[in-house]
């Protein structure tokens, strides 16, 4: 991380409410509730964080739920499992993250992120949409494999034959029955 001073939330560390850095927190611990800073924030592998996360940067390696807001640029890192939604201005998914819920992607995006939350929390307590209103649906996204580098295709392993039961037992039956004329020849 590029921010000069780092604000580490240890494995053993469990926080819940509101949080604001003034400069860059690495979350290797549990985090809940609301998380912001100028900086950037990481949510280390092994991290939890289930919260509002308002940061210039936010790197994740472990696991988020919520909303994240990254106003230039949200990267996930191959160990990430996100379920949230996301408004960046710069989004970057490695091979192997996994990402489930809404995305927006863009300085609009991030600008209606900001203003949008900021509308809902001066606003009187949520209330559930009415059914009435067409609800988006959540688009699971997985990173696409590079033209450069040729898909793998494996063949399925050919089916072996198991023999049913009942030659199961008689062959259990030949080799006890085997063993008994051995033991009545040398006994």
């Amino acid at each position: 991380m590029p921010d000069s001073q780092i604000t580490i939330i240890a494995s053993d560390a469990r926080f819940k409410g509101e949080m604001h850095f003034e400069g860059a927190a690495r979350i290797m611990g549990a985090c809940e509730g609301s998380i912001s800073t100028p900086g950037t924030i990481e949510i280390a592998k092994g991290g939890r964080c289930n919260a509002r996360v308002d940061a210039q940067r936010i790197m994740v390696d472990g696991h988020a739920e919520g909303e994240l807001i990254g106003r230039e640029r949200i990267e996930l890192l191959p160990n990430a499992h996100v379920r949230a939604d996301i408004a960046a201005g710069n989004l970057i998914v490695q091979d192997g993250a996994s990402f489930v819920g809404h995305c927006s992607v863009g300085p609009d995006a991030v600008t209606k992120a900001g203003t949008g939350a900021q509308q809902q929390r001066r606003t009187a307590p949520e209330t559930p949409p009415s059914r009435s209103e067409p609800q988006p649906e959540a688009i699971e996204t997985r990173p696409v494999r590079p033209a450069s580098q040729p898909a793998k295709v494996e063949a399925a392993a050919p089916a072996q034959h198991t023999p049913p039961k009942a030659d199961l037992q008689s062959d259990w039956m030949r080799l006890a029955q085997g063993a008994t004329d051995t033991q009545k020849r040398t006994g």
